[in-house]
């Protein structure tokens, strides 16, 4: 499969494809049942994922990385244990926000920033972010400062951008995937205020240089995939 050029392939091999993922993700909620089934109920397990996937949207096909868009940004995370009965919570959160909630599910001192994921607000804003060191050649416009990508969602809305592609609001109840967009003024004043606050603050941040690796880590990224071979 040629990744991520989804217009050079056929349906068929784009059926099969996601069908193999979709068995992918199976095999792994059939492992987490028995890792939830070994650890016993009085044991508190968090479970996150660090990438989604985009299967198609914005011409991508088994990437994720340099596009901050829903199918990239948007993983589950369970917490299951003593005291959290079943269900599901729609706020919206980031992953940041794990280590808080360890600490806080051990009973331990906070840490100076950052929240649990059980103290979220319901007006939350959460962004996320690719570099452009990482992502962007040099013959590429860097358009967002140090940024490949940027999103930045809160109120049911939000508002996503690439060097690659244009700005584009988005209401993720009617396009949770983010591809199809609609006019900026749809969205309430008070949430594109929020948005659009947390967007220039964003952008005016300069991100540091990513520091190099030793070389027992670069094998391990290219052997995974991460990195080119040097």
């Amino acid at each position: 499969v040629p990744l991520n050029q989804s217009s050079e392939l056929s349906e068929p091999v784009r059926a099969h494809a996601t069908a193999l993922y979709r068995a992918e993700l199976r095999t792994l909620d059939d492992q987490l049942a028995r890792l939830f089934a070994a650890a016993g109920p009085d044991t508190l397990v968090v479970v996150a994922a660090d990438h989604g996937e985009s299967l198609d949207e914005h011409g991508l096909y088994f990437n994720h990385g340099r596009l901050s868009t829903a199918p990239t940004a948007r993983v589950p995370v369970w917490v299951r244990g003593p005291g959290h009965p079943p269900g599901a919570d729609d706020r919206l959160a980031g992953l940041a926000q794990v280590a808080h909630t360890l600490r806080d599910l051990a009973g331990l001192p906070p840490l100076s920033r950052g929240r649990s994921l059980a103290d979220t607000p319901t007006d939350a804003v959460v962004r996320t972010i690719a570099a452009a060191e990482v992502f962007v050649d040099d013959d590429t416009p860097r358009r967002l400062g140090s940024l490949a990508s940027l999103a930045v969602r809160s109120g049911g809305w939000s508002k996503t951008a690439s060097v690659w592609h244009a700005d584009r609001w988005s209401p993720l109840t009617a396009d949770p995937r983010e591809v199809r967009g609609s006019p900026e003024d749809s969205a309430p004043p008070e949430v594109r205020e929020r948005i659009d606050a947390a967007w220039q603050a964003t952008i005016s941040a300069e991100l540091g240089a990513v520091p190099p690796v030793d070389p027992a880590t670069q094998q391990a990224l290219e052997a995974l995939g991460y990195v080119s071979p040097r």
